[in-house]
């Protein structure tokens, strides 16, 4: 299940200024050296439903990592209790 939330208004919270859309923030000005903005751009260019697949991705593939490092960390203990001879 996807769920899409849009918004009819500028969010505005505790500060006196309304949140600027992210289409009002220039991506030629310098945000910081060490932020790829190609890679903005590129996810710019997705619908949200493409962002949501490509998150939903991310997460099984970070899940994956932890399932194998758990597997890997018994195994050690395993190997360890093997050579103990316990």
């Amino acid at each position: 299940m996807i769920l899409v939330f849009t918004m009819k208004q500028p969010i505005t919270g505790l500060c006196s200024k309304p949140a600027r859309r992210l289409s009002q923030i220039p991506l030629s000005r310098p945000i910081s050296k060490d932020i790829d903005r190609t890679l903005i751009r590129e996810n710019l260019r997705l619908t949200v439903e493409q962002r949501f697949e490509n998150l939903e991705r991310l997460q099984k593939f970070a899940e994956e990592l932890r399932r194998a490092g758990r597997e890997q960390e018994i195994k050690n203990l395993n190997t360890a209790i093997f050579r103990e001879g316990g």
